[in-house]
Order: C-alpha cells, then sequence, then structure tokens
C-alpha cells in the first residue's frame, strides 16, 4: 500500500466522521450506497479491460476527475482520457494531475 500522510489522531476523527455519518444516513440511503460502489467498481473494471489499463489506472483518473464535475461526465471524460482523447472537463487545475498519471504507467 502507500504512504499516508494522516496522522494517528486524524484518521481516527476521520473515521469517526465517517461513521456518525452513515449511521445517521439510515438503511435506504447504507443499502443504496453500498450498491452504488459495487457498481461503480463493476464499471470501473470494464473501462480497464476495454481499455487495456490497470484498474488502479482507471481510479486514478476517476479520483482526479472526480471532484470537477458530475458523475456521469466524469466517467466519460475518463473513457476519452484513456482513449487518448481529450474531454472538456481537463481544466487548468485538473490537466495537470492528468499528465501526472502518466508516471503510473499511461502516457496522456
Amino acid at each position: 500500500m502507500g504512504t499516508s500522510y494522516l496522522s494517528p489522531h486524524t484518521k481516527t476523527a476521520y473515521l469517526a466522521q465517517a461513521r456518525l455519518l452513515y449511521e445517521k444516513a439510515g438503511q435506504f440511503i447504507q443499502h443504496e450506497g453500498r450498491h452504488w460502489y459495487l457498481r461503480e467498481h463493476k464499471e470501473a473494471l470494464g473501462l480497464a479491460e476495454g481499455t487495456g489499463h490497470p484498474l488502479r489506472i482507471v481510479c486514478a483518473c476517476l479520483a482526479v476527475l472526480s471532484p470537477r464535475c458530475h458523475w456521469r461526465r466524469v466517467k466519460k471524460a475518463c473513457k476519452l482520457l484513456l482513449e487518448g482523447r481529450e474531454h472538456q472537463a481537463f481544466s487548468a487545475t485538473t490537466g495537470p494531475k492528468l499528465r501526472g498519471l502518466s508516471r503510473l504507467a499511461i502516457p496522456i
């Protein structure tokens, strides 16, 4: 695994907050959330297989793009990127992060 940049105290605080929010969400939201992650993981696997890139690269691409746009656009932009094409979601902030993925194995 990678290096953690969070102190043990900070990790504990984040974990406590995540558990509190999860408990407040209620059973329906918890159920939907679990299924959403399973479904999206399967889609990421399909994208990895379809583009010939490792799953970790697909997940890194999705993570870089996700704070910048809606999830459907994130997946579309990631697919285009992994196919070697550009997308309008590649902003001045996102572009350098995506180019940094090239160090992980894909030329961008």
